[in-house]
């Protein structure tokens, strides 16, 4: 029995850390520019998730671009963030298409490199 509580404390610290990482992303992006690019949807990654290469993230739907329609931001293991672009495509299998990734962003420049793939103007 101790070995089961010991196992669930463990996932248990995992799933805080995933959901740590996923706050600290949102905070480092700032809520007004969130509000600004009309971000929703949000989804904290694991990196037990399917198609996270990296220690976690996050993910959410925003309104308002004509050719973004969600982002996908992982934490990689240099401690600094892979983004990824995607429009809503009926044709693809997944029903999203890739239209683009910038890898080894730093945290400060991270609202910046949104609004650059957006066209969405941020507050930084």
């Amino acid at each position: 029995m101790t070995e089961a509580y010991e196992t669930v404390k463990r996932e248990l610290r995992k799933r805080e850390n995933d959901s740590l990482i996923a706050k600290t992303i949102l905070s480092q992006i700032s809520k007004r520019s969130l509000f600004m690019i009309g971000a929703y949807n949000y989804v904290a990654l694991t990196s037990r998730s399917p198609n996270v290469d990296g220690r976690g993230g996050v993910s959410f739907t925003i309104k308002g671009s004509k050719t973004v329609s969600s982002i996908k931001i992982t934490l990689n293991w240099m401690d600094l963030y892979d983004v990824e672009f995607f429009k809503f495509d009926k044709r693809e299998p997944s029903g999203m298409k890739l239209v683009s990734k910038v890898t080894d962003i730093y945290a400060d420049v991270l609202a910046l490199s949104i609004s650059d793939e957006t066209g969405l103007g941020v507050s930084v």
